[in-house]
């Protein structure tokens, strides 16, 4: 679709092109499965100033096994696509760590790309991108996941070339309903979560999994405690999708992924 409201009204036309009272340095296209509430949060509390977030919500697939999988993901992520596009972001976010680990994340951008004809990362593009920028190959993983899923981001780790030291879950997801209550899982239990998977085996840094799970408040305590940069979904996500935009502010709060590079 074509706007065709600045060449109708030159007035228009004289500011349309450049002004923006709010996202005058970026506007992030968020998709985020239907029941987080976590990622567009910590991602409106923690974006640089003049960058906006704006959300659309997608069905969660996670059994790549059922009929028609790929393509029920695809027509999904399509149309919120499609919903975003006429808000103008400056980039697109797929942001879900365990459905974008089950499909060919760099196939999905390109195919995102293509369509609404501006970038697009995934959450897990931005993993592997953090845990490259900060050296990590040996890591030890947090999650609030079924065994299934661990056991998922496991190979997924494992085929990417780094060595996962251990990897510890919290047993939500059994039943569709479970995945509401990941965003409200406390800060203690994460923490705690997170020592049990450190503490398994030397490992070079820690990765919290799951966009829904509430952690970036806590890195910064995480990386004093253990000694190790800490790497999360939202956290990764963040970061690289303002260095794809070519924006390198610094958050000194949310760990040395984003105070570093």
């Amino acid at each position: 679709m074509v706007d065709t409201t600045a060449e109708a009204n030159p007035r228009i036309l004289a500011w349309a092109d450049w002004f923006r009272i709010y996202g005058a340095r970026a506007r992030l296209g968020l998709i985020v499965p239907p029941s987080n509430t976590t990622n567009e949060a910590e991602f409106a509390q923690f974006a640089p100033a003049g960058v906006t977030v704006h959300t659309m919500r997608t069905p969660l697939h996670l059994d790549a096994t059922a009929p028609g999988f790929e393509d029920a993901v695809y027509a999904d992520i399509d149309r919120a696509v499609d919903m975003l596009v006429p808000a103008d972001p400056s980039l697109l976010v797929y942001a879900c760590t365990a459905g974008s680990m089950l499909i060919d994340e760099a196939a999905l951008c390109r195919h995102m790309t293509a369509r609404a004809a501006r970038p697009a990362i995934t959450t897990t593009g931005a993993i592997l991108a953090a845990l490259q920028a900060l050296g990590i190959r040996r890591l030890a993983v947090a999650t609030p996941y079924v065994q299934a899923l661990n056991d998922h981001e496991l190979h997924y780790f494992d085929g990417h070339g780094f060595t996962v030291t251990a990897v510890e879950g919290l047993g939500i997801g059994e039943t569709p309903d479970e995945y509401r209550y990941l965003c409200r899982v406390p800060a203690d239990v994460i923490a705690d979560l997170a020592a049990r998977a450190v503490a398994a085996d030397a490992c070079d840094g820690l990765f919290v999994s799951c966009t829904d799970l509430a952690v970036l408040p806590l890195i910064a305590d995480l990386e004093t405690r253990f000694g190790l940069p800490v790497v999360t979904s939202n956290q990764a996500t963040l970061w690289h999708a303002l260095r794809t935009l070519g924006l390198d502010d610094r958050i000194d709060s949310l760990g040395r992924l984003l105070a570093e590079h």
